[in-house]
């Protein structure tokens, strides 16, 4: 699907172009980070001992160059097709519209589970994640926390800045089943990404928008709490609290050091090019340690290192684990400039999308890398640079919410932001 979308992406750059259109400007704020990621992405699958499986990607996870050339591409159009006045009804759509189909499914799900003998969902699992957790449609619980821990804190600006009450009670609505499914998936990680990005999203708001997060906040500190009570106590989560904070022999956080120490392996024996793009499985068999084999079953092999840094380390050596540093870094340079000049709802919902962003990397520090993660980063990158991209003055120091007259003045700024080149639909 997100290689369809960006085809279609392509198809209407060339037919404007065509048309007689003028070229797309495809720079913006990230575009040499983004160049040289994708620069040695492709230097690396090309050097790998299997080209095949690093351009097009392992049947298990998809995560070639071409997937990578494929969320590039949606990044440039994302950046350069949207501006501020647009960008929120992208987030709508994302979080409303993706976050809203992914919860619907968990919450089948989650009845199943809560409710003796109701049977909701059509599809007869057999889940090796136990009985009592949920997953929706993403295939892991950890994955499902990731996703909803990334849309967080865009929902939680959209209600802030909504004011139909339909529409404000349908988010209130979606965030309060958001946080009953997070808890229920008892992912460590997904929840301290959840955390990570509403104090980073919680201290970017101005004065005026922060009073009412606050309320916010009480609210779902209330619904948090009293939700993983209920389930606990229920015994509705496949994990006790003491299961949480427990580390040590035969627990899955020992099983993640386990996968660092074989990426550092594969980075030692490789450490230029790496072992290519989507190459770990291929090359766990030789780099897994004694204590894997142990512990786990000999033919269970991991598709990536449950670590966004150490991934790159492995697959693309140390230059890749460089480049995903360069532009992690740039992107954070990017928002803190923006959040200077900005203003009203734009600096409101940058802050919302700069937390997204924070919370995939945090989940991704804890768990496999997925597509349709991947492609939530990489569009939230392009609005937050549509976001970012104004001349206008700079944020006064009371500029909040409701600060009209510097919102319009510095949506004026630059004539990019009036012109949509390449629509992404």
């Amino acid at each position: 699907m997100a290689a369809a979308g960006a085809a279609v992406v392509l198809a209407l750059a060339v037919g404007e172009r065509a048309g007689g259109s003028p070229a797309p400007p495809w720079r913006n704020a990230l575009a040499l980070p983004v160049g040289l990621l994708l620069l040695w992405t492709a230097v690396s699958a090309l050097a790998s001992a299997d080209p095949s499986t690093s351009v097009f990607g392992a049947r298990e996870s998809l995560n070639g160059l071409l997937t990578t050339v494929v969320l590039a591409v949606l990044f440039f159009a994302a950046a350069q097709s949207f501006d501020r006045a647009t960008a929120k009804a992208a987030l709508s759509v994302l979080f409303v519209g993706g976050g809203g189909v992914v919860l619907a499914y968990g919450g089948l799900q989650l009845a199943d589970r809560v409710a003796p003998g109701v049977r909701l969902d059509p599809v007869p699992w057999v889940s090796p994640f136990g009985e009592k957790v949920i997953w929706s449609t993403l295939g892991n619980p950890n994955d499902l926390a990731g996703f909803l821990a990334v849309i967080l804190p865009l929902g939680l600006a959209l209600l802030l800045l909504e004011r139909r009450p339909v529409l404000r009670a349908l988010i209130a609505s979606m965030l309060v089943v958001l946080v009953v499914e997070l808890l229920a998936t008892t992912s460590r990680g997904g929840i301290l990404a959840a955390v990570a990005a509403v104090v980073a999203a919680g201290a970017w708001l101005g004065p005026a928008t922060a009073r009412r997060a606050r309320g916010l906040a009480v609210a779902g500190g209330v619904v948090a709490v009293a939700t993983g009570v209920l389930l606990v106590a229920g015994g509705h989560t496949e994990r006790s609290v003491g299961d949480l904070v427990r580390v040590g022999q035969g627990t899955t956080a020992s099983l993640r050091v386990d996968l660092l120490r074989t990426a550092w392996a594969m980075a030692d024996d490789q450490p230029v090019f790496g072992v290519g793009p989507d190459g770990f499985a291929a090359a766990f068999d030789v780099h897994r340690t004694e204590r894997r084999v142990r512990d786990l079953a000999p033919d269970l092999v991991a598709t990536d290192a449950h670590n966004l840094l150490f991934t790159a380390m492995a697959t693309q050596g140390f230059p890749g684990l460089l480049a995903l540093g360069v532009l992690l870094g740039s992107a954070l340079v990017l928002v803190v400039r923006a959040r200077r000049r900005l203003a009203g709802e734009a600096h409101a919902l940058l802050g919302a999308t700069s937390g997204a962003l924070l919370a995939y990397v945090v989940q991704g520090l804890f768990n496999r890398q997925e597509v349709v993660l991947d492609f939530c980063f990489w569009v939230l990158l392009g609005l937050a640079c549509a976001l970012a991209r104004a001349s206008g003055p700079a944020r006064p120091d009371q500029g909040g919410e409701g600060d009209d007259s510097s919102q319009r003045a510095d949506d004026e700024g630059d004539p990019r932001d009036r012109a949509v080149a390449v629509p992404l639909v």
